[in-house]
């Protein structure tokens, strides 16, 4: 079920409010269906060691995070 559908339903929608793996983990665990966080969440656990940055890493990291997002219909 993509997001969309999960607003059509009869029942309402909760969202968890998650700020790293642990926490969705847990949250997808206790029964939520959907998971919102804030861009300093993520930002904070997406990053390249320093020693591997500057090789485009991290661009390919969000392009398979954006692809897999858009494969499940999240936009």
């Amino acid at each position: 079920m993509n997001f969309i559908e999960l607003h059509n339903q009869n029942k309402p929608l909760l969202i968890a409010n998650v700020w790293d793996a642990g926490s969705a983990i847990a949250a997808q665990q206790a029964g939520y269906q959907a998971l919102g966080t804030s861009s300093a969440a993520i930002a904070a656990t997406l990053f390249v060691s320093a020693p591997f940055r500057r090789a485009g890493i991290g661009r390919k990291l969000m392009g398979f995070i954006a692809s897999r997002a858009q494969e499940r219909g999240c936009f």
